[in-house]
């Protein structure tokens, strides 16, 4: 683009002006579509993972995203239930359904049976396999202050930023993957051409 705009194209024909410029866009808005594909199917994949969600969250490039997806929006529901004085016992089940995941359910029904029976959030989240065992810290902070909603929101916006970034890295690593494999038949068919 910058070498359009600054008069690169100049020195070029016309024929080879009009590809730079049809190579540009076809650029732009082929990025742009990767990024739309990639992001849709992850989507995709994370809210419908019933039968392939021990696949999921145990597939390597994608395993940490999943994760962090199912748990941004565990937070996020959580988070709410706190804020409308619900029981916690019945928030652990609502958010956990709201992600779609059954092992998380299966967990979560196992904590608010620990919650009924007068444990701690932290205690019965201690249960649960599926919870990030490095992010109870941060609930026990939560509860002993108050500031149980605000802890939540917090831990829900960096497992959401987490999975973003992680996603950016991925589409990077797609893009180029395809670059290089465009890249690899080109040369391919001019070597045949030889």
């Amino acid at each position: 683009f910058r070498f359009v705009m600054l008069g690169g194209g100049d020195h070029m024909s016309e024929q080879e002006f009009v590809l730079h410029v049809v190579g540009m866009i076809a650029a732009f808005f082929g990025k742009v579509l990767l990024n739309v594909l990639v992001l849709a199917g992850l989507y995709r994949l994370v809210t419908r993972a019933t039968a392939i969600e021990n696949l999921l969250v145990n597939l390597w490039p994608i395993n940490r995203i999943v994760r962090n997806i199912l748990m941004a929006r565990f937070y996020w529901c959580l988070t709410l239930v706190a804020r409308l004085g619900l029981p916690l016992y019945k928030g652990l089940v609502v958010a956990a359904q709201s992600t779609g995941s059954t092992r998380l359910q299966c967990d979560m029904e196992k904590s608010a049976a620990v919650l009924l029976q007068g444990s701690t959030l932290t205690e019965a989240l201690m249960v649960a396999s599926s919870f990030p065992q490095e992010h109870i810290p941060d609930v026990a902070v939560g509860e002993e202050s108050g500031d149980l909603d605000k802890v939540l929101e917090r831990l829900g916006n960096a497992a959401y930023e987490f999975s973003f970034f992680r996603l950016k890295i991925l589409v990077i690593c797609v893009e180029t993957m395809f670059i290089l494999l465009f890249g690899f038949g080109y040369v391919l068919r001019a070597a045949m051409a030889l």
